[in-house]
């Protein structure tokens, strides 16, 4: 019997997906704390 995907596929999806947006900031808070990028560079870069 086929089924469709687990909810718990579906969960770490999500997860990964969050992981992978908030690595981005976090790297560049990282490499330079003091020097934010613009608000459109944000727009591109996510």
């Amino acid at each position: 019997m086929a089924r469709g995907p687990s909810h718990r596929i579906l969960l770490n999806l999500a997860l990964d997906s969050v992981l992978a947006l908030a690595a981005l900031p976090l790297a560049v808070w990282l490499a330079a704390p003091g020097a934010w990028p613009e608000g459109g560079w944000w727009g591109g870069a996510l």
